[in-house]
C-alpha cells in the first residue's frame, strides 16, 4: 500500500511541475492541465464526505467543484497573443 500511494505522488508530483512549467511559460495546455489536476481530487472528497460526513469535507468538496466549474467556465487565462502588425 504505501508503495502504490509513494508512485502515485511521485507522478502528481511530476504532473505539478509539468503544469508550473506550462503556467510559466503561459502555453494554453498548462491551462487544461489545471484543471485536470485540481479535478482529480474531486473523487477522493466524494469517497470522504460518504464515508465520513463532516461539515469541512462537505466544504472543501463544494469549493473544490466550484473552483473546477470556474476554471472551465473561463478557460481563456491567457489572452490569445496578437502578432505585431496586425489588430
Amino acid at each position: 500500500m504505501l508503495v502504490e500511494v509513494s508512485i502515485g505522488l511521485f507522478l502528481y508530483g511530476i504532473l505539478c511541475l509539468v503544469e508550473a512549467y506550462g503556467l510559466h511559460r503561459r502555453k494554453r495546455w498548462a491551462e487544461y492541465l489545471t484543471v485536470i489536476g485540481i479535478g482529480l481530487f474531486i473523487p477522493f472528497e466524494i469517497y470522504e464526505v460518504v464515508h465520513r460526513l463532516s461539515t469541512v469535507r462537505v466544504s472543501v468538496l463544494v469549493l473544490n467543484v466550484v473552483i473546477v466549474y470556474y476554471l472551465i467556465k473561463h478557460k481563456e487565462l491567457f489572452p490569445k497573443r496578437s502578432l505585431a502588425g496586425q489588430k
